[in-house]
């Protein structure tokens, strides 16, 4: 039997959200983590921390948990977008309205101006970019890869430069039941990188032996990855003051 989690220690947004997701096993019947793990090809502690209040998950893992224990992803990607709007929108009075951080929250394309601290790893993504046809880019899911591609790479690209980005990559295992439909996608993106047609992919660090697995796109990622770290606290100190120069 599974043994019960910890009392949430408050009722805020990410309280509610983990009280809301602890609710959703329950009615599922309460299945242990090893078993919500096997339905939703992440591992267990990434299930138990989406639940445990302590942080805000990310949406990736939230909508695996939702989905392993048969609930709505678009009714709990809304939910979870509400509690990290609550996040943010809890800084002290008196902030701007644009706020230069963006939180908890991933950037998209339209924050390029103020993505800083990835300089390096943007340098080098975008050299890899300009050098071959497909990369790969493996991150700790939370680590910032998605924000990477989206407001440090796509704004970067020069005008005209056409690259197919496909984040989250790891869905095609956690979303795709189906062998024959995940090759024929593999096998789709491999024709456009012959084809001339440059490809980036953003995939979760934990799906590397899946991806592997699959002969085609083992193939495309000999030689083609690009690791991705989190921030360390000396990048943070080093970079963190030019959102709020750049912000006024």
């Amino acid at each position: 039997m599974p043994r019960p989690e910890r009392e949430l220690a408050g009722s805020g947004p990410i309280e509610s959200l983990a009280a809301g997701l602890r609710e959703l096993r329950r009615r599922a019947g309460s299945p242990g983590y090893r078993e919500l793990a096997a339905r939703a090809g992440v591992s267990a502690s990434t299930l138990a921390n989406a639940a445990s209040g302590k942080h805000l998950p990310t949406i990736a893992a939230t909508l695996a948990y939702v989905r392993a224990c048969d609930g709505d992803p678009g009714c709990w990607e809304r939910q979870w977008r509400q509690a990290a709007a609550e996040c943010v929108g809890s800084r002290p009075s008196g902030a701007a309205d644009d706020p230069p951080y963006q939180g908890l929250l991933s950037y998209g394309v339209e924050d390029g101006a103020r993505f800083f601290g990835r300089d390096a790893m943007r340098a080098q993504l975008l050299k890899l970019v300009e050098r071959q046809r497909f990369v790969a880019v493996f991150g700790a899911s939370g680590s910032g890869k998605s924000s990477l591609l989206r407001a440090g790479l796509i704004p970067a690209l020069a005008d005209g430069e056409p690259v197919l980005v496909v984040d989250q990559f790891e869905e095609l295992f956690t979303h795709c039941p189906d062998p024959a439909r995940r090759s024929g996608f593999v096998d789709r993106i491999a024709a456009m990188v012959t084809g001339g047609a440059t490809v980036v992919l953003g995939v979760r660090a934990d799906f590397y032996a899946r991806c592997a697995e699959l002969p085609v796109l083992a193939g495309l990622l000999a030689g083609r990855t690009c690791p991705f770290r989190r921030s360390s606290r000396t990048s943070c100190a080093t970079w963190s003051p030019n959102p709020r120069a750049r912000s006024g």
